[in-house]
């Protein structure tokens, strides 16, 4: 029932149903109107839903009570009538992206056809937030950030847009983002009286790693406008912090590197952005000590790198603009430039 109603919505919003992770929905729209419409729609279609086996209502009372045994979303404070069956969360955001057709393999190991009939993927830093945002919401709640309501605004003067209502949650820190994001609350007013705990914004350190590893495929192919699988929470600023006093270099050095590396490699899925970073490690010949899922989570990949990159590019911003390099000591270096005769530069080791 769940998907079926899902569905149902996305087909009358004009959405794209990309993938499904488990029971989550990542799903495009070329629309920010489209996006809002959908969320907010889905929202009441579940809501109006028969979750009841046989008329009996017993599956809907299980349901109710299993939120209720959970104290979630507070049910002493939000009236019984806001709620009914299954409580989905929504995590909307708005960009550019990567769209590729996917291609299935075929029992050798070819590469299969392309056709009309293939579906696409998308990738960016853009279904990355999405998907950040899908994560720190309750079942029933709908957040979106700034940008796509901005859009939304934009259009929705010359296309028709369901009634609703706005709800700053303030300026969020999203794991992976290196600015943060003001969150909006949508809501209509048949659900204006659900009270929702705290935004679930976590903190998390080095120890973390193997946990955010596990969840770097999922969360890094979330849409705009989507319904993701997304768990794991965390701040960047926390774990780059760590990170530089355990490996005893310099916090600014790896937080400049990690931007530049994180911002090149956005646009790739996460597949691919581990097999280039491991190649990078090996090429730089950055030794890792680490054990488990995490050593080869392209989070932990671009923080090695970052601390041997940043380093690198202070030096070479003194060389191409003329400031004042910090002084970090890079690696094995012995020689970090010298100038041939025609005026390249080249680095040594």
């Amino acid at each position: 029932l769940h998907n079926t109603i899902i569905r149902k919505c996305i087909s009358e919003h004009k959405g794209y149903e990309v993938k499904t992770i488990g029971d989550s929905f990542m799903i495009a729209f070329s629309s920010a109107v489209d996006a809002v419409n959908f969320s907010l729609a889905m929202q009441t279609a579940l809501h109006s839903a028969d979750w009841s086996d046989n008329n009996d209502g017993a599956q809907t009372g299980q349901i109710n009570n299993f939120y209720d045994e959970q104290h979630i979303n507070d049910a002493k404070e939000s009236p019984a009538s806001v709620w009914n069956g299954l409580r989905v969360r929504v995590g909307g955001h708005a960009g550019f992206l990567s769209v590729r057709r996917v291609v299935s393999m075929g029992a050798d190991g070819s590469s299969g056809s392309i056709d009309v009939g293939t579906p696409y993927d998308y990738f960016g830093s853009t279904v990355n937030v999405a998907a950040r945002i899908e994560a720190i919401g309750h079942g029933g709640q709908v957040l979106v950030s700034k940008a796509l309501l901005e859009l939304f605004d934009s259009e929705s003067m010359s296309t028709s847009s369901i009634t609703f209502q706005r709800k700053p949650m303030g300026n969020v820190d999203l794991r992976g983002y290196n600015e943060p994001v003001q969150i909006m609350q949508l809501f209509t007013s048949e659900f204006e009286r659900r009270v929702f705990n705290a935004l679930r914004i976590e903190k998390a350190d080095l120890n973390d790693f193997e946990q955010s590893a596990t969840h770097d495929d999922t969360q890094s192919q979330a849409p705009t406008g989507t319904l993701s699988a997304s768990n794991a929470s965390a701040d960047m600023h926390g774990v780059i912090q760590t990170f530089s006093a355990k490996r005893k270099v310099k916090e600014e050095d790896v937080k400049q590197g990690f931007i530049a590396l994180d911002s090149l490699t956005s646009v790739m899925a996460p597949s691919e952005q581990r097999k280039i970073l491991s190649t990078m490690v090996k090429a730089w010949h950055i030794k890792d000590d680490t054990e488990g899922k995490s050593k080869n989570s392209p989070l932990w990949l671009k923080l090695l790198l970052a601390s041997r990159l940043g380093p690198v590019m202070n030096v070479r911003e003194h060389k191409l603009f003329g400031t004042n390099p910090t002084g970090t000591k890079i690696g094995r270096t012995k020689s970090l430039r010298s100038q041939s005769n025609d005026g390249s530069d080249s680095i040594v080791e």
